[in-house]
Parts: C-alpha cells; structure tokens; sequence
C-alpha cells in the first residue's frame, strides 16, 4: 500500500518564485501544509496553489518562531491528518522534473534495505562531509539538511519534537543525530538531487585555492555558532567525527570573517556572543 505523505515548505516573505519551487513536487503528495513564519499572514500563494494539486492547509505562525517550531507544527499536522511521511522544504528548493516521485517511490526499497529508517533525502554536495557508507543507489548519512527530506513520522513522534530552543541554524543536525542516537538511519537516494537557491554565496580565491564564502550577517554567525558549539558538545560522544566536523567549520567560519566578508567586527563580536552564550546555557530567539 502506498504510504500517505505530506509535504510542508516553511515560508518567510515568500517571493513570486516560491509557487514555481512547489509546483515541482506537490502533486506527489497528499497533503500540502504551507507553514508560514512572516510577520503577516500572506495567503496569496495559498490560493494560487489551491485546486491544482492535493489537500492544501495554510497555517500562520502568528511571527517568525523559528524553523524548528514550523516544523514541529507540520509534522502534528501531518500526523494529525494520517500521514506516514512529510516532505519538508525550504521556500526557495526545488526538484528537477521527476525527482519528487523518485525520491517517494524510493521508500519501499530504503525500508527493504536498511529497516528502521529517520529520515531519506536527496543528494546534496554539501552531505558528502557526512557520508558514510555508500550501498548500491543509496548512502548512508551521519546527517542531512532540512530541505527535501522525507522524514518519517512514527520517527518524530519516537524521537521527539524538533529542538525549538535552537530557533535556526543546526535544528537539522541536532535532529538527525538524535534520530542515530535512537536508532533511525538516515539515507540518501544518490539518484535524486535538490536544487537550493545558494542565497548571498560567493566564491574568492586564497592561495591558489577556491574558498566558498556564505556573507551571512551577524545575526546569522550568532545561531550558527551558538547551535553549532551546543550540537558538537551534546553529541561529541555519540558522534565525534561529526562533532568534529562542526568544529573545523567553526574555525573555518571565523576564517572566512576575517579574510573575506564585510562587516568583520559586527560578526566576529556576534560569533562571541553565540559561543558564550551556548555555554552558559542561553539559548531561544536572539532579542
């Protein structure tokens, strides 16, 4: 039987291109939950959607409460409604043509061949810090990105909600390694790929090397490095390579700071904070 599956996209000041993004995946689902974290509600993109594919709900945060809270909201409503599995998005992701339905059409054999299973994702370049081990179509993940994962809701509902305290940044590695901590694989189909908008991403030259430079802005370098110093000490015994990798990227953060981005000062201090801040405990939206 073919299993019952939502999809959410958490939406912040969604531009015109985000019905397009969707378009390229909703009909395989049976249930479209558009999760909105903006400062006002904006239905318009619900009813430009509606009519042209599966069940749609729209359901406003009432403000911008972090990703880990819309996504909590969307698997209870997944749940809620019957689902097994949720499709969660990003606003600005895609699928080539006929990837979604791979990618779905992937789970019975994931299942077959690797049993309790978290969470099945696309390839992404940036998941292959995290592989380790390659079997035939699929790998094996340490952890994966949010966006275009199926993850499976009886694995939420086991595991426990998305960590809110996080707000951004790292509320999906803090989560695919307490899925591992609990048991539930995560695995990537190697012949799906997602297609992520890179957002502010540049690349310069050092030494006769290409370094990728993110230019997020202070606040941004506040969550990634209090999430990142607070995931890479709680799971550094359950996973030190991982906890490792957190760390070098760090270190290789406050290097791209200091050598390529603008405002050095703003965000070196918000780096600071964000590590200060992960010791002490102090965690929730940045105020």
């Amino acid at each position: 039987m073919k299993p019952k599956i939502a999809g959410c996209v958490v939406l912040y000041h969604p531009d015109p291109g985000v019905a397009g993004n969707i378009r390229t995946y909703m009909d395989g689902l049976d249930l479209l939950l558009l999760i909105d974290n903006s400062p006002q509600p904006r239905q318009e993109l619900a009813a430009e959607l509606s009519g042209t594919g599966p069940q749609l709900v729209y359901h406003f945060m009432d403000g911008n409460k972090g990703i880990a809270a819309a996504l909590n909201k969307a698997a209870e409503l997944a749940a809620a409604a019957g689902c097994q599995w949720l499709l969660t998005m990003d606003q600005d992701s895609h699928f080539q043509p006929g990837d979604a339905d791979r990618l779905i059409s992937s789970i019975g054999p994931v299942q077959e061949a690797f049993g309790k299973i978290g969470i099945i994702t696309p390839f992404q370049q940036v998941h292959a810090r995290f592989a380790q081990e390659q079997a035939g179509p699929f790998t094996l993940l340490r952890s994966a990105m949010t966006s275009g994962n199926l993850l499976q809701l009886s694995a939420w509902l086991s595991t426990g909600p998305f960590a809110e305290k996080l707000f951004i940044d790292y509320v999906d590695h803090e989560y695919c390694l307490r899925l591992r901590a609990n048991g539930f694989a995560i695995i990537q189909v190697n012949e799906v790929q997602l297609v992520h908008a890179l957002g502010h991403f540049a690349v310069r030259r050092f030494l006769g090397k290409t370094i990728g430079v993110s230019n997020h802005p202070p606040l941004r370098r506040y969550y990634i490095t209090r999430n990142g110093l607070y995931t890479a000490v709680k799971y550094g015994l359950f996973d030190g390579r991982t906890s490792w990798f957190i760390g070098k990227g760090m270190i290789t953060d406050l290097f791209r700071v200091v050598f390529f981005e603008q405002q050095k000062g703003k965000k070196i201090m918000a780096m600071i904070r964000g590590a200060w801040d992960a010791l002490r405990g102090h965690f929730g939206k940045a105020g």
